[in-house]
């Protein structure tokens, strides 16, 4: 790596920084951190070269170990650095070296991204990006991308989803989800699947839960023991990987003090969620829809589903979201990035550029004009 230290500054000077170990404010006096004395600052400077423009550059020393370092950018008044020349700015910085023959994994642009390195290049006007460049602004785009999804309280890409919803209230249900695309299988009701129980003899307490993940698409069952000499024992298991509740009960039989009974067989994925229950000397059932809803209404562009009868637990799959993310939102996004990106440049009191594990807190900072408000309470959760 090189040119790690870069400075916008505009006209001419001479510019130099200081590099303090974050841990304990030590100083880098070019061979060693040291503890920091003012007759000795000539050493500490490391003077940064003018690129032409507005654009000064250095190297971080090669010879620093990797941590967390201070970088602290001065123009200096005179024949040579002293305590008062002017501060310019302050950088936080992530150092980190390569193994030899080790190239750096280049960060990935989420699936959720909102816009793409590419449009934010071009928005930029920004060409022939170098790898660091490339690692920023693809960091930039996942933050500023889920940024943007916790103020609208929704998440954008067309994905599948599956909603266990513990009522139907009025009749109605509104996915999480939304604009919904397809109804995949709506179910309600609940019946008894198989049952569960603990009968470890010395044992003090056990049970067990089903729990889904974000989208509702994959889940475990898990149980959980405590020995009588208070020896806890947690098991989870993939119900992906036993997908009927048959080939289930037989993955928790074969667990010690473990023992399920099957009243009937259905896809494991079908079963309903269930927070932890007791399961010490007492059969614990694992319920599933009883019945599928062949009658419905939906509205596609909110996610509410009229189902046209006060029901118990309804179980919705169904895939929804944009295929192609909203021009409007994309361009949101893509000014979001591109103003984080400026403001690391220019900006001393914000966080800048960490290039060592392209670690970058910018974003979070990043204020929203009363346009870009506009156009994003467009898409907040209000239904």
């Amino acid at each position: 790596m090189a040119n790690e230290f870069e400075l916008s500054f505009q006209g001419s000077g001479n510019l130099y920084v200081i590099l303090r170990r974050s841990e304990d404010a030590t100083v880098w006096n070019q061979s060693d951190f040291v503890s920091w004395s003012d007759e000795d600052i000539a050493s500490y400077a490391l003077p940064l070269i003018h690129r032409g423009g507005d654009i000064y550059q250095g190297d971080f020393p090669g010879e620093i170990p990797p941590g967390q370092y201070r970088i602290l950018y001065y123009q200096r008044a005179g024949e040579s650095p002293a305590t008062d020349d002017l501060l310019l700015c302050t950088r936080s910085f992530h150092w980190q070296i390569a193994e030899p023959g080790e190239e750096e994994e280049p960060v990935a642009v989420s699936a959720d991204a909102l816009t793409s390195v590419e449009a934010v290049a071009r928005y930029l006007r920004l060409t022939n990006l170098t790898t660091d460049q490339e690692a920023l602004l693809a960091s930039l785009v996942n933050q500023v991308s889920a940024r943007i999804e916790r103020i609208c309280g929704r998440r954008f890409h067309a994905r599948d989803w599956v909603d266990r919803c513990a009522r139907a209230s009025g009749g109605s249900v509104l996915l999480r989800c939304f604009p919904v695309l397809s109804i995949e299988r709506i179910t309600a009701g609940s019946q008894e699947s198989l049952r569960v129980k603990f009968t470890a003899a010395d044992a003090l307490a056990a049970s067990v839960a089903v729990v889904f993940q974000d989208t509702g698409q994959t889940g475990v069952v898990g149980l959980r023991s405590i020995s009588s000499t208070g020896q806890e024992t947690i098991t989870q298991i993939s119900l992906e990987t036993y997908p009927t509740t048959s080939l289930l009960a037989a993955a928790i039989n074969d667990l010690p003090g473990w023992s399920a009974t099957v009243t009937r067989n259905t896809p494991s994925s079908q079963l309903h969620e269930m927070g932890a229950i007791g399961a010490l000397h007492r059969e614990v059932p694992l319920m599933c829809p009883a019945q599928d809803l062949l009658w419905w209404d939906l509205d596609s562009a909110t996610g509410r589903l009229n189902l046209w009868q006060s029901i118990g637990r309804v179980v919705v799959a169904y895939r929804a979201g944009y295929e192609t993310i909203p021009a409007d939102l994309q361009l949101a996004a893509t000014e979001l990035v591109a103003q984080a990106y400026q403001q690391g440049r220019q900006n001393p009191a914000v966080k800048s550029e960490t290039l060592g594990d392209y670690s970058y807190t910018l974003a979070t900072q990043t204020q929203i004009s009363d346009d870009l408000w506009s156009r994003l309470r467009l898409y907040m959760e209000v239904r």
